[in-house]
């Protein structure tokens, strides 16, 4: 049996993302004491029209020892975050979508780690990649994409993780199109109203594993 764990905004939550329209702002907290290159844990989007979105970054567990970070998505008031700072403005883009990582762990073949490591290994993959010897399971909101149906590029990625992977409780922001891709290609990206029957076949697909 493969223990598994899915990692999903609820529906209401993931349903905020879709109220917001046209132009935005993308910001962050001011703190008193500014700190030089201060970790990003998490942002607040503003539509012209005041509806907000806050996105910030959590973990769950999998199983013992093994965890899963992900972005949570969730309704806010703009006022309840006080003085703020524009990370960046975002505007041309007609839809969001969703990107999603597996995370599973798997017995090492004999040799590929240290022996004197637990004997498991564990990597990213998209639904298609996953072998069938893995033994654990994470299933995990990754990125959001702002997008441009027409020319059918990204304008906006937030996403989980510091560009360096240092920090799995970073968030970042990027308006660089190359990297929003390279970004999108190692993650199954679903359209924000397609999420809810996706997770359902993802979690229907698990426990038949």
């Amino acid at each position: 049996m493969v223990n598994s764990a899915v990692f999903l905004p609820a529906d209401d939550d993931l349903a905020c993302l879709g109220r917001i329209h046209g132009k935005a702002r993308v910001l962050r907290q001011h703190f008193e004491q500014e700190v030089l290159n201060r970790t990003l844990n998490q942002v607040l989007i503003v539509a012209d029209d005041g509806t907000a979105v806050c996105i910030d970054s959590d973990y769950g567990d999998v199983q013992f020892k093994f965890e899963c970070f992900f972005l949570k998505v969730f309704s806010c008031a703009p006022d309840s975050w006080g003085e703020t700072l524009e990370i960046c403005k975002v505007g041309e883009w007609h839809s969001v979508k969703c990107l999603f990582r597996f995370e599973y762990e798997r017995p090492a073949a004999e040799g590929e780690v240290p022996s004197s490591w637990v004997q498991v290994v564990r990597r990213l993959a998209k639904r298609n990649e996953l072998p069938e010897e893995a033994t654990a399971i994470g299933c995990a909101l990754v990125g959001i994409v702002f997008w441009n149906s027409v020319k059918r590029f990204p304008i906006l990625l937030v996403a989980n993780g510091d560009i360096d992977g240092d920090d799995p409780t970073a968030i970042q922001v990027s308006q660089e199109r190359e990297m929003i891709e390279l970004f999108m290609e190692s993650c199954e990206s679903i359209n924000l109203e397609d999420v809810p029957k996706w997770a359902a076949e993802v979690r229907s697909w698990l426990s038949d594993r």
